[in-house]
């Protein structure tokens, strides 16, 4: 391998890492500084095919990357905030509107010379991004990446050689050249390894062009492999759904079910594409700047007719993927927090969607446990059997908050936006409120044991009293619970501080009532009355932390 060749692909390697660095950028400031609202219009959508996939194709303009989209759907469909056919058609949308972008970095990149505005450009967008205003520094930064991008689009038209410039390339080109169907699964077979790497189809085009441009193959293997830009997705894909549920898993096997098909079929189309091309503009040269817009115009076509036709044929999809999953069979749990790795894009967010229902989860689990108290106040000779259920609940309760906090913990320590700073802070003091209640939940039980195994006496009516204060505090945990798993729109924080007021009022007067007792009963039985009052404290302790949680909430995205 001579200098030159080993210059090309430095040189190509070094362009396409600043490409990817600048849509990376772009994507991570538009997720850290919208993600709360991107993630709120997703859940919102409802079964609307139409509005979602144009929603989709609003957000996937900004958002610069279909698997970061892919992988937020995942999460949302597993925490149950949309439903599998909703998610399919966003994802649908979102792969017509990467269009959008691409046209941008077209115009900008190839039919202008970007390198001669954007160097002095990326000067002021510097600035503007240290400004101490946060709405200039937002700017600035997207203008930085933005700017990135062009850069190095510029970079890799320049430093790519014209053909007649790399004999040894030129030689290794002509020969495919005769050989059609290879030359085409060659360029195919780039665009699926580059867009896995990369996870960007964008920057895949972007380079097709680049190829076209600067006369290094001819449209058949650049078509090729612009169609092969999102089948690199497939394996992040297959990545992701193997931590999710079902239903996730089948979002995930009818996109990738879309995706191949698609592409494949553009692979078939190349060559009938170029024979069309030559019937539509016979003895037509084609400048370098009017192949870009040409090429970019087909893809266009081409993403409008497989989106529309995939969203026509939306439960057709679902149905296959249905298929495979039955297939395949259950993803086998092995008991721990179903996150995604952190190297696949975007994680941390589709992570806090996970552990933010894994939380959900947690809180119902301390409400069938308080549950379980209310029960054994009542059927007072059966308290060890309640107890071994609670006991029993509390093991599981501990696990899922034990793999939480060690989750958040460490999320605190990667780069995060303020909004997922508040939404892990938020998220890890309502886990420890949770796990308190479920230690309460055990204690009341214990203590409930006791006196039946000992016989304590308490007075007259105690038992009746103390389920109606149980049943208070089951309704303030009970709203605090259909909250976390989103059964509730709106949290009023009103009625959850008037919730707590009647905890209180109900405290102070079982108090009151045991005080009573024990100085104007002289048969009363002290040990059982302290026991009692003991049950109390704990319950009282459970209201706190009901009310803590309620403070919480709203910082939840």
């Amino acid at each position: 391998m001579t200098d030159s060749t080993i210059f090309i692909f430095l040189s190509f390697a070094g362009s396409l890492a600043i490409i990817v660095l600048g849509l990376r950028m772009l994507n991570d400031r538009i997720l850290l500084s919208y993600g709360s609202q991107i993630r709120n219009l997703l859940v919102k959508i409802g079964n609307r095919p139409l509005l979602a996939a144009g929603t989709g194709a609003f957000i996937a303009a900004g958002f610069q990357s279909l698997p970061a989209i892919t992988v937020l759907l995942m999460s949302l469909i597993h925490a149950s905030s949309i439903s599998t056919g909703t998610a399919f058609a966003i994802a649908i949308g979102a792969g017509f509107g990467q269009v959008l972008p691409f046209w941008i970095l077209t115009i900008g990149g190839f039919m202008t010379n970007a390198t001669d505005w954007a160097l002095p450009g990326m000067a002021l967008a510097i600035l503007l991004s240290v400004t101490h205003k946060r709405q200039l520094a937002r700017l600035g930064i997207g203008l930085t990446s933005i700017l990135l991008v062009l850069i190095g689009i510029g970079f890799l038209k320049n430093l790519l050689p014209e053909t007649s410039e790399a004999s040894r390339i030129l030689f290794i080109v002509r020969s495919l050249r005769d050989m059609p169907i290879l030359f085409s699964l060659l360029g195919f077979s780039i665009g699926v390894v580059l867009s896995f790497l990369t996870q960007s189809s964008n920057a895949v085009l972007v380079t097709a062009l680049c190829f076209s441009w600067t006369g290094w193959t001819s449209l058949p293997p650049v078509l090729a492999m612009m169609f092969g830009a999102d089948v690199g997705i497939v394996l992040t894909l297959f990545r992701a759904s193997g931590v999710y549920d079902s239903n996730s898993r089948i979002f995930s096997f009818a996109l990738i079910i879309r995706i191949l098909i698609a592409a494949l079929a553009g692979l078939f189309l190349v060559y009938p594409l170029e024979s069309l091309t030559s019937i539509l503009f016979p003895n037509t040269y084609f400048r370098a700047t009017h192949i870009p817009f040409f090429l970019t115009s087909i893809y266009t076509i081409w993403s409008l007719l497989i989106s529309g036709t995939a969203l026509s044929l939306r439960s057709g999809f679902i149905s296959a993927g249905s298929t495979i999953q039955a297939i395949l069979g259950r993803n086998k749990s092995s008991g721990n927090l179903p996150v995604i790795p952190r190297s696949l894009p975007d994680s941390l967010e589709a992570n806090l969607i996970t552990t933010r229902n894994e939380i959900g989860q947690t809180a119902d689990i301390a409400h069938q446990m308080l549950m379980l108290v209310l029960n054994a106040s009542q059927e007072i000779e059966s308290t060890r059997i309640y107890t071994e259920q609670i006991f029993e609940l509390h093991t599981n309760l501990n696990l899922t908050k034990d793999q939480v906090t060690r989750f958040l913990t460490y999320s605190v320590r990667e780069p995060t936006g303020a909004d997922q700073a508040r939404d892990i802070t938020a998220q890890m003091r309502i886990n420890l409120e949770i796990f308190k209640i479920g230690e309460s939940c055990v204690n009341v039980a214990s203590t409930l044991e006791r006196i039946c195994r000992k016989k304590y006496q308490i007075h007259e009516d105690a038992l009746d009293d103390l389920y109606s204060f149980i049943a208070q505090v089951l309704d303030f945990l009970k709203y605090n619970s259909d909250c976390l798993v989103r059964k509730l729109i709106s949290y009023d924080s009103d009625l959850a501080v008037e919730m707590e007021e009647n905890v209180i009022r109900v405290r102070d007067k079982l108090r009151k009532r045991v005080r009573h007792t024990l100085e104007r009963d002289e048969d009363a039985d002290i040990r059982g009355e302290l026991q009692y009052m003991e049950i109390v404290h704990y319950l009282e302790h459970i209201g706190d932390s009901c009310l803590s949680i309620s403070k919480e909430i709203p910082g939840l995205r």
